[in-house]
């Protein structure tokens, strides 16, 4: 089973790169194969890292890196629909990347300005992919996470999180010794503090850095004071450490390789006239920075430098030395992959924290993703994901609509089924031009006009006896929805979905009247039903009957039952039935209660095989808590997920509640019980409910 790792960063993302480097390293030991993959927008692509990740992870560890990169922020959508077609995309490139290797280590998109649209996303990209969660962040922005963190903890509870590295992280610019002292306050005052939630995040690591590991580039300090080089010695690319001057640093012995002086030109000067002062030449700095230095100085620096024979590289800049100090005060160190001996020192440095380690231990007692028990996300997911596999042909009869068109070119660029419109190219593209749809080359169009000749005897064969004639049957052909279904008839396309110009009893009727149903366990019992598949943010539920029969007896209750059960395990769903009744077993009366209970005896002698019960209550059906009061002897004991109403009126009720004040989706209805997949829509579908259903209706095809 491939193992999905995420680093989200919370906050400033600064230092990101060397994180994820650092885990990659300690995950490659492990011998197995590892690929990294990058979320970004272009729209963030100036904020992204310069850093080469990508060569410097197949240079050293041979791994390949992978960008997710998606298209520009579009102002026009809402923040959910956007995130909605973000995460899609994303997600399908995953499934590309999880069939290869072992290890896929992601590094979530970088959160610009607090912005908590981007959080979101990769919380919610996390939740979709079933992903192992590492937070990321900076000692500032600690406090920032936990708030975060405390105030959204219904969103993280559903999250397996490994734990929170806290890069501590201080500045640049202080006096050498006062920022030691500075920095060992602040770390015991991290360390007195225990932030985190126990249950949710078992490790915090305080990553404390060594000063001699930290690197600044020369080229972009100089840019952030806007100072130029007047003497170049040698070619070092990286600055170690800023140290200013001051009377101290005489009496010291300490290491200063690869550091920077800042010193103003008036000290300079000063220092070279005396020779008691001269011996801070002798300490091993390469760079001077020399403030307040004006153009007129210049000549004078020049014939000092060369009558003291100075071997240091040296830089000048008008600005004051407080400037100076607050620019390069917010430059930031970087990890310098040019350089391998630093690179190998920061990761040894790492990975020498024990904490790192167990971080990416994986928890055992973590329950892993189950297709037996569905996050609404990982069952929409897991619904494209197998109709790309089938890669079925699916009719779409009114292809001249715009939203049929969208829908149908977003599954045809997934891959997820082969597409085929009824209607007029001309028509059709003149559409997808005015909404600015990008008409896939693998979608089919048909017209209608060209083909229903050859459907008019057929149909008349086939209902001759209730009085078709041929002339009544070259009328009829022409309807789209009957063409569909004789397509469908005849194997031509494997699925038929309809109904966003059309009403439910028009498709009923078509389907019906030329696709049929299938006898059922009793000869001569033959019955149509529809199921609501209910997406709440934990499970997924099914209703049903909620769409066609409006008060089905005992025995029809049974075959509804028994058809969603035996739907349902196409989705490899394991069923539990609950019929629901105002009353749990024998605390109500009525002619309702007993025909629930009929029903309920007739589903355990046809099919013992499946776990049912009823008459149940929806609370002790779906809540386990209740059902340990109402029902302590139920074999559902909570947790079913097919939820069989005594009547349509109750169902569609219900249905229609549910989706209307939770805000959840609802696929449906889905057809079930016609020999061959006929689906409606609602004539208020969105492009999601139809790209769902187009996905159902493939998966129905593949079973006889």
């Amino acid at each position: 089973m491939t193992r999905t790792i995420m680093l989200v960063p919370v906050g400033d993302s600064f230092g990101l790169t060397t994180i994820s480097i650092s885990l990659i390293n300690i995950l490659n030991k492990k011998k197995k194969k590892i690929v990294f993959l990058k979320l970004y927008s272009k729209y963030l692509q100036k904020y992204i890292s310069r850093t080469d990740t990508a060569s410097f992870l197949k240079k050293y560890f041979f791994i390949p890196s992978i960008s997710l990169i998606h298209k520009d922020f579009d102002l026009f959508f809402s923040e959910k629909v956007l995130q909605k077609l973000i995460l899609e995309e994303y997600f399908q490139l995953y499934l590309m990347y999880k069939k290869k290797y072992d290890i896929i280590f992601i590094e979530g998109m970088k959160v610009i300005n607090n912005n908590f649209f981007i959080h979101e996303m990769n919380i919610k990209f996390a939740q979709i992919i079933h992903a192992e969660l590492v937070f990321y962040s900076l000692d500032t922005y600690y406090d920032i996470f936990l708030r975060i963190f405390s105030e959204n903890l219904n969103k993280f509870s559903d999250l397996n999180i490994l734990g929170v590295i806290n890069n501590f992280c201080h500045f640049p610019i202080k006096d050498y010794f006062q920022d030691i002292a500075q920095k060992k306050f602040l770390f015991k005052k991290y360390k007195k503090k225990n932030y985190a939630n126990k249950k949710l995040i078992t490790k915090v690591i305080h990553l404390n850095w060594k000063r001699d590991l930290i690197y600044y580039p020369v080229s972009i300090i100089l840019k952030s004071i806007q100072a130029k080089v007047f003497f170049k010695n040698h070619d070092i690319n990286i600055i170690k450490t800023f140290v200013l001057h001051n009377s101290f640093l005489l009496n010291k012995k300490n290491f200063y390789q690869d550091s920077c002086c800042i010193i103003s030109f008036n000290q300079f000067i000063e220092i070279c006239h005396n020779e008691l002062l001269r011996k801070l030449f002798l300490l091993n700095f390469n760079f001077f920075l020399l403030t307040e230095c004006n153009y007129c100085n210049l000549y004078k620096l020049k014939i000092l430098i060369q009558s003291l024979k100075l071997l240091h590289t040296i830089f000048y800049t008008l600005l004051s030395i407080k400037t100076v100090v607050s620019q390069i005060s917010n430059v930031r160190s970087i990890l310098y992959l040019k350089n391998s001996k630093h690179v190998d020192s920061v990761l040894k440095y790492i990975t020498s924290y024990r904490n790192i380690h167990d971080i990416l231990k994986k928890d055992t007692s973590y329950r892993e993703f189950s297709v037996t028990n569905y996050y609404s996300e990982n069952f929409k997911n897991y619904l494209m994901n197998e109709s790309i596999k089938l890669r079925k042909r699916i009719l779409l009869p009114e292809g001249d609509h715009p939203k049929i068109i969208q829908s149908a070119n977003m599954v045809s660029n997934l891959g997820m089924a082969q597409c085929i419109l009824l209607g007029d190219k001309n028509k059709i593209e003149e559409i997808a031009q005015q909404y600015k749809i990008h008409l896939s080359k693998k979608i089919i169009i048909i017209n209608p006009n060209e083909i229903y000749q050859n459907y008019i005897e057929k149909l008349f064969i086939l209902r001759c006896k209730r009085g078709m004639t041929r002339e009544k049957s070259a009328i009829c052909v022409k309807d789209r929805m009957i063409l569909g279904s004789l397509m469908l008839l005849d194997n031509e396309v494997d699925g038929v979905v309809c109904g966003i110009q059309y009403n439910t009893s028009d498709v009923l009727r078509t389907a019906l009247q030329i696709i049929g149903v299938k006898k059922s366990h009793k000869d001569g019992l033959q019955l149509a039903s529809s199921i609501f598949f209910m997406l709440f943010r934990h499970r997924v539920l099914i209703y049903g009957d909620c769409a066609i029969n409006i008060n089905p007896n005992a025995e029809q209750l049974c075959q509804i039952a028994i058809s969603t059960a035996d739907f349902v395990r196409l989705f490899n769903i394991q069923p539990k039935i609950a019929m629901l009744s105002y009353s749990t077993g024998n605390s109500g009366s009525g002619e309702p209660v007993e025909k629930v209970l009929q029903a309920t005896k007739l589903v355990k002698l046809y099919r013992p095989d499946l776990t049912i019960d009823g008459p149940i209550q929806y609370d002790a059906a779906v809540n386990q808590i209740v059902s340990s009061v109402k029902s302590p002897h139920s074999p559902l004991h909570g947790e079913s997920n097919i939820l069989i109403f005594p009547d349509l009126n109750s169902g569609n009720i219900t249905y229609k509640a549910v989706q209307q004040s939770s805000k959840i989706i609802s696929i449906g209805p889905i057809l079930q019980g016609f020999l061959k997949p006929v689906n409606d829509l609602s004539r208020g579908a969105t492009i999601y409910d139809i790209i769902y259903t187009i996905a159902i209706t493939a998966m129905q095809s593949k079973s006889k």
